[in-house]
């Protein structure tokens, strides 16, 4: 049986550390979610908002430490300016940063390997 760290774990750890800012939660709230809305949601959740998906990974060879990919979304309704200040604020307090939570024993450290592309 693998001993990985729970991928629920690590979104929760992203998560939180998110809200618990205070620039990011000015513009989202507690609108961060683990995975993409489907349409009928989409058009009933409030926004900005911001979805953190865990996209594929590996487990090194110990089952200790996860190699996950990640994409981060940042969305509002009002001007791509604001999505991008959203993301930035987001790397601003993510970027190769220990982070940890109460509860539970998972360290995540994410790291930007790429940029989003204007439009999306």
């Amino acid at each position: 049986m693998s001993t990985a760290n729970s991928i629920a774990d690590i979104r929760q750890v992203l998560r939180a550390t998110l809200i618990a800012d205070a620039l990011v939660s000015s513009y989202v709230s507690d609108r961060v979610y683990g995975a993409h809305l489907q349409d009928p949601d989409a058009q009933t959740v409030g926004y900005p908002l911001i979805i953190v998906e865990i996209t594929g990974g590996n487990l090194i060879r110990t089952g200790r430490l996860n190699d996950l990919s990640m994409t981060l979304w940042a969305y509002s309704r009002t001007s791509l300016a604001d999505a991008e200040e959203i993301y930035r604020a987001c790397t601003v307090i993510l970027h190769a940063e220990r982070l940890t939570l109460t509860g539970i024993s998972v360290n995540v450290i994410p790291t930007e390997t790429g940029r989003p592309t204007d439009g999306w």
